[in-house]
């Protein structure tokens, strides 16, 4: 009788362990980004969260730290708010810019328990605020754990912080007079805005007239943004 109490116990326990093993399980997935556009994107910023949907969102109120990344490409202030934020799972960050061309990996890993999407931000280096910005949701998540799909594929969402109004030519000259290129004119010509973000907006002919007389075809080319996005990307789950 003792014998049985024992083993009883023993599987018990086994069961036990292999559930909680389980439930706090893990999964790695090997995030592949090409840059198709004119111009380098800021090192990436990648996070898992348990929330659907995604944390930067059209209309919503810029934080602090999204305006530097996408001012200046710095994402250790973003990469603080995301860390004090419970609804995320994990941070991995790219090391270098990825320049027109290039493509490179980084991998991300989360509990698959409570993981509800992937999510990506970088900068669109030669812009005054402006990023690329990508969510990946459960739906694709499933069908990946699910092998029903050998990667997810797509292309970011281009946003603006909303924290400078669009370029105009009010007082172009003066305020380029001193710009040593066509990126710091751009910058000069756009003014303190509401903080909002939104869309991303083509810039007036006009202003890329301008920059084109004063820096030439192929500084101007390298400031358009596809407002369809450049940054395209590959996820994979690690084997």
């Amino acid at each position: 009788m003792l014998k049985k109490v024992f083993y009883f116990c023993a599987v018990s326990f086994t069961l036990s362990s292999y559930a909680h093993g389980f439930f706090q399980s893990k999964a790695t997935y090997v995030l592949t980004i090409h840059n198709g556009g004119e111009m380098p994107f800021s090192p990436v910023l990648v996070y898992a969260s348990s929330q659907e949907r995604a944390n930067v969102k059209v209309g919503d109120t810029t934080t602090e730290g999204f305006v530097k990344l996408c001012q200046t490409g710095d994402n250790s202030l973003r990469e603080t708010e995301l860390q004090q934020d419970s609804q995320i799972l994990a941070i991995s960050k790219g090391d270098n810019l990825i320049l027109p061309g290039e493509t490179k990996s980084i991998e991300i890993t989360a509990p698959k328990k409570h993981l509800r999407s992937i999510n990506i931000e970088t900068m669109y280096g030669n812009t005054k605020d402006t990023c690329a910005v990508v969510n990946i949701d459960r739906f694709e998540l499933h069908k990946l754990k699910h092998h029903r799909v050998y990667e997810v594929v797509g292309h970011d969402r281009v946003l603006s912080t909303g924290a400078f109004s669009d370029p105009t030519l009010e007082d172009a000259d003066n305020k380029c007079n001193s710009a040593p290129n066509a990126v710091t004119c751009l910058r000069n010509l756009s003014e303190a805005g509401d903080n909002i973000v939104r869309f991303f907006p083509d810039y007036l002919p006009s202003v890329l007239n301008f920059l084109e007389e004063n820096f030439g075809v192929d500084q101007t080319l390298s400031l358009l943004v596809p407002t369809s996005g450049a940054l395209r990307y590959s996820l994979k789950l690690k084997h």
